[in-house]
């Protein structure tokens, strides 16, 4: 079966971004990682969950997307 519309809009910009993303995202995983592993006096508990965040609510997004490309 083909894609729905919607999908094959989100297959387009995905493939057109996609590998972008994904080198900013696994950048903000290692610089997360790094600090997590260092745990520099400057780097508060806010930080932390602040980079969290960001970290989850990227990959929600894309779960999201996903989701809704499945769903049709």
């Amino acid at each position: 079966m083909a894609p729905a519309r919607g999908c094959e809009s989100l297959e387009r910009e995905s493939d057109r971004s996609g590998q972008e993303q994904k080198e900013v995202l696994d950048a903000l995983k290692m610089l997360f990682d790094l600090l997590e592993e260092y745990a520099p006096a400057w780097y508060t508990e806010e930080h932390h969950r602040q980079a969290l965040s960001a970290l989850e609510a990227s990959a929600e997004r894309r779960l999201q997307a996903q989701n809704r490309c499945l769903a049709t």
